[in-house]
């Protein structure tokens, strides 16, 4: 008598869980409109909206992931827009970082406590400095 033939057990094939690299944009609320870069040999993050034009880069190490950068950047602009509206609330309407009101075009001075590439109107792109309702 023949023996019995088995039935192959069936090759299961693992399921790899990516992390994602494209974001929903905290400004224009446009989803996968926010991609993210990783540069492992400078250490840099950055996310880049590609409908509003807004960019963040932020430090990294070697076991960061692209959310990573993201929370960071979603953590900053929540405080941001937490000290918006503690500034609203004292009722300060000028002199903030941002405004521009103490930029003197003289001197090129901005003020004690602006940066260089936040001035009034002209503020950069780069930036995350406009409040935003998180939902």
């Amino acid at each position: 008598m023949g023996r019995r033939k088995k039935a192959q057990k069936k090759v299961k094939k693992k399921v790899k869980v990516e992390v994602a690299t494209s974001f929903k944009c905290l400004f224009c609320n446009t989803d996968k409109s926010v991609s993210c870069k990783m540069s492992f040999t400078s250490m840099v993050g950055s996310l880049h909206c590609r409908i509003c034009d807004v960019s963040y880069e932020t430090q990294i190490h070697q076991l960061s992931d692209p959310i990573d950068v993201f929370s960071e950047w979603l953590d900053e602009a929540e405080e941001m827009q937490r000290k918006e509206v503690e500034r609203v609330e004292k009722g300060q309407t000028e002199g903030y970082m941002g405004d521009g009101a103490d930029y003197d075009p003289k001197k090129d001075d901005m003020g004690e406590d602006d940066n260089n590439d936040i001035v009034g109107s002209d503020v950069s792109k780069k930036t995350s400095i406009r409040a935003f309702r998180l939902e």
